[in-house]
């Protein structure tokens, strides 16, 4: 893998991160990001409608050229990534939850090896298709979500971090904000990336998922469900049937 040093790298990267609460997380997250950077990065920081006083536990983390969007009402987890990115400045933008710890130099891999995909990011699984259901599924063998290899047909990025050049996110449209309020809009994203003859790729970055440490503190799981197996059905009605969602 090639080296880093900010010399040589002339692009810019944003970081997009919308939280829904959890404002320790939240500044765990960016905090072990700025600890880890080799090169500097600009924040774009949405909180997304929390009931929590996340503005203070962010605003140590803040530089100049990093911006925090507050909402009173939240959008949607694909409407407010979407306005983080009308606004970031990078070459390069890192979409990253905010349940997550950087472990490691997070910035080489992305700004040497995943600047060869279109999308790119540590965690690709696999839907599949099971029309009985009327559905798309992930793929789990003995019930565990598994991973999977780019090139296989129903395979994503998981959206809980990914890597994307801006101009190209902005050219295929973003995330569709018909998911809502979260799920498959990273699979939808992943379909439309492959449908345009981009490639997706997987990029190992030395970055944790807690895994629904945000959504757990405002949406309940009965909840989280019903919206994960109706966007479920969005996806087979939009790319298995053709439909015009």
């Amino acid at each position: 893998m090639a080296s880093l040093d900010e010399e040589a790298v002339k692009v810019v990267l944003s970081v997009l991160m919308v939280a829904g609460g959890n404002p320790e997380i939240s500044a765990a997250a960016v905090g072990t990001l700025r600890w880890h950077s080799k090169i500097d990065f600009q924040l774009v920081f949405v909180d997304n409608g929390s009931t929590e006083n996340m503005n203070e536990a962010i605003k140590p983390h803040i530089r100049a050229k990093d911006i925090f969007i507050r909402y009173n009402v939240g959008r949607s987890f694909a409407g407010a990534n979407n306005h983080a990115l009308s606004l970031a400045e990078g070459d390069y933008v890192m979409g990253l939850n905010n349940d997550t710890v950087a472990e490691g130099d997070w910035q080489t891999p992305l700004l040497t090896e995943g600047i060869n995909y279109d999308l790119c990011g540590p965690t690709v699984r696999r839907l599949i298709i099971c029309d009985e259901l009327k559905t798309m599924l992930c793929h789990r063998p003995d019930g565990k979500m598994a991973d999977a290899d780019p090139s296989e047909v129903g395979s994503y990025v998981e959206g809980w971090c990914f890597f994307i050049r801006r101009d190209y996110w902005k050219a295929i449209g973003g995330f569709d904000e018909t998911w809502w309020p979260m799920y498959c809009e990273d699979s939808d994203l992943s379909f439309k990336v492959k449908a345009a003859g981009g490639k997706i790729g997987k990029v190992p970055v030395p970055i944790r998922h807690l895994g629904g440490k945000d959504t757990e503190r405002y949406l309940r799981n009965d909840y989280k469900d019903v919206f994960q197996k109706a966007n479920a059905h969005k996806m087979y009605a939009r790319w298995v049937k053709g439909a015009s969602l």
